[in-house]
Parts: structure tokens; C-alpha cells; sequence
């Protein structure tokens, strides 16, 4: 992969803003009770050896509600951050020693080198550039059995386009987008779909 001089380090700069604190506790609590009712996670933890990716964690919350309800089974967390918000996820999750973290600087050191059984994304790939958007669905999407992505509709026409590509070119099982009225006056919607 070519070298890129700021790109990684700034992408949060060169991306839209919307000023909404996803990474507020209460909505990482919605979201992780979202997942727990629309995901195969529960089917999972039954087994356990669990793997996830999340891309945009902020402090940490919704990390923190999912390796607190499933513990042990899950066996991998990878959490995928800007260096600068990811001093305060670390010191959030310091008892969680399930969870990896991995900077945007690194994230092509992250490349998965196995499956994950499911990759979230609460409000985090729509305010990227195209490039981190590309680079992510091309490693990260197609190594995942599950995704569940929580964005804003409308917001970035480009990133719709492309995640409703990659999701029926890379899963059997597309859901319907559903718009879910947890977080404020946005209009926020949630695609899902697994293999």
C-alpha cells in the first residue's frame, strides 16, 4: 500500500462534522442493546471465541456494555481510533484485556489476518474520506461474517453508495435499513447484514 504523509493522522479533519457525541454513555448503551437484539451475538456467546472490529469507539461505552454482558467469550476486541481519542478508550477499558487497540495511523498493521464475527460502526465511517472508506470495506468488510453500521442518512449521499455495494456484493443476508430514534434529532439509520 502506498505511503501517505498526514492522510491517516487527519482524516477526522478532512471529513464532514456533525458536532453529535456518539460516544456519550447513553447511546453506547442503545447501541450495544441494538446489537444485542439485531446480531447473532447471543448465538455466539454460546459458543464463544467471539472476535470484533469497531471502527469509531470514542471512549469506549459501547465496547465496555458488550465485553460486560459477554465476558469471557469473547475472545478479541479490536478497537480502531484516532491516537489522541484512543489515550482516553485506553484508560476505560484498562480491566477489558480482551480488547487490542489499533490507531488509524496503524490500521493497515491491523489488516485482519482471520475472520471477525462481526464488525460495528456507530456513526463513525460516514465522517471519513473516501479513501479510509475504501480501504476499510476492501479489508475490513470482506474478512467479517457480520456488520452492523449506525449512520446518518443523507449525510454523505458518496459512503451510502458505496456501503450498499459492498454489503450485496460481500453478505448473503442484507437487512432492511431501519431508522432507529435513539440519538437526538438526526436522522439515524441502521444497516446490517451477514454472511
Amino acid at each position: 500500500m502506498k505511503k501517505r504523509s498526514s492522510y491517516w493522522e487527519d482524516w477526522h479533519e478532512q471529513g464532514p462534522k456533525v458536532g453529535l457525541s456518539k460516544g456519550a454513555p447513553q447511546f453506547q448503551a442503545a447501541n450495544a442493546n441494538l446489537i444485542i437484539e439485531t446480531t447473532q451475538i447471543d448465538s455466539l456467546a454460546t459458543l464463544g471465541g467471539i472476535s470484533i472490529v469497531e471502527f469509531g469507539p470514542s471512549t469506549g461505552e459501547l465496547c465496555k456494555n458488550l465485553t460486560n454482558k459477554y465476558q469471557t467469550r469473547i475472545d478479541n476486541y479490536t478497537l480502531i481510533e484516532d491516537k489522541r481519542i484512543l489515550e482516553t478508550t485506553r484508560k476505560n477499558l484498562e480491566k477489558h484485556t480482551q480488547v487490542e487497540y489499533c490507531t488509524i495511523e496503524d490500521v493497515e498493521k491491523c489488516q485482519p489476518n482471520k475472520n471477525y464475527d462481526l464488525l460495528i460502526s456507530c456513526g463513525c465511517l460516514e465522517e471519513t474520506t473516501n479513501e479510509y472508506r475504501e480501504f476499510v470495506h476492501n479489508n475490513f468488510f470482506v474478512a467479517a461474517n457480520e456488520v452492523f453500521i449506525i449512520m446518518m442518512h443523507g449525510y454523505e449521499d458518496q459512503y451510502e453508495i458505496l456501503l450498499q455495494k459492498t454489503l450485496k456484493e460481500n453478505f448473503k443476508k442484507v437487512s432492511d435499513v431501519v431508522k432507529v430514534s435513539h440519538m437526538a434529532s438526526w436522522p439515524i439509520y441502521l444497516h446490517h447484514a451477514f454472511k
